[in-house]
């Protein structure tokens, strides 16, 4: 049973566990990507509004926000070798999201926009290393014509986030499961403890019936042979007056018992012959 318990309190805490840890994933992951894309729309702002894009304000953007940034104006790429170092080659990872926004959502960064309107996609990328970016694409109309715009965010940093969230998370799912097996197993010892104690209350009940029908018996056999045979009063009340102090003596031993059980001992003082009780 206490292995049984066990397993379904288990299941139950390692749920809780894995749905905390699903919903706060969700929401950093939401957080993130938000952020992400609120950075992506002031840039697409700054080029649509601004004739000149100044290095510094791409170095910054870059290093502000952990971007990987590549823009090209009328199919120009725009002067810009970037401000950080990736662990995958900035061009691979351009020309990565590049093909994956041609061949997934048919946008090809070399043509310019049909409409007016700008057009965009948001997706995940994976280096060569296996190290997470988020990427989004855009083509949109500007002052000068139309550019292209390929963003890609490195997520390494929510990633180890990520990571020691699961860490805490399963840890305290562990750290929960043991401590409710220690204490399983010490409500178990108390319960196996108190068990015994009343198997044993048992086995003594039944032991003290038992000394108590020996006396009884005699005082019985006693009080009928006084009726048949007055004339052998003596040896019969004597042997009355000797079962009844042992039932007395017994009575004294089970409250004794009792008291100890209960924990409220009492002593009482007699004079005692101490050649007697050494000799007993």
């Amino acid at each position: 049973m206490l292995f049984l318990y066990l397993a379904a309190v288990g299941c139950v805490l390692f749920f809780l566990a894995f749905s905390a840890l699903t919903v706060s994933e969700t929401q950093l992951e939401k957080s993130s990507r938000s952020a992400f894309e609120r950075t992506v729309d002031a840039i697409i702002y700054k080029l649509q509004s601004d004739t000149v894009i100044s290095r510094t304000y791409l170095a910054q953007a870059e290093a502000g926000d952990r971007l990987i940034l590549s823009i090209e104006t009328n199919g120009v790429p725009l002067s810009f070798p970037g401000s950080r170092a990736p662990i995958t080659d900035r061009s691979a990872l351009i020309a990565a999201a590049r093909e994956h926004a041609l061949n997934v959502y048919n946008m090809d960064l070399t043509l310019p926009p049909f409409s007016s309107l700008d057009s965009s996609c948001t997706f995940e990328l994976r280096g060569n290393q296996n190290e997470r970016y988020l990427v989004s694409v855009s083509l949109l109309c500007s002052q000068k014509g139309w550019c292209s715009l390929i963003a890609l965010r490195d997520m390494q940093q929510e990633d180890s986030v990520l990571t020691r969230q699961q860490i805490i998370f399963w840890g305290l799912a562990a750290v929960s499961f043991l401590a409710l097996w220690l204490l399983s197993h010490f409500f178990l010892a108390r319960l196996e403890q108190y068990e015994r104690r009343s198997r044993k209350q048992v086995e003594f009940v039944a032991a003290a019936s038992h000394e108590l029908k020996a006396p009884l018996a005699v005082i019985s056999a006693s009080a009928s042979a006084l009726r048949l045979d007055p004339a052998q009063s003596g040896r019969f009340t004597a042997s009355i007056e000797l079962e009844c102090s042992r039932l007395a003596r017994l009575a004294d031993d089970l409250l004794l018992l009792a008291g100890a059980d209960a924990d409220t001992w009492s002593v009482r003082f007699s004079p005692v012959d101490l050649d007697t009780l050494l000799i007993e």
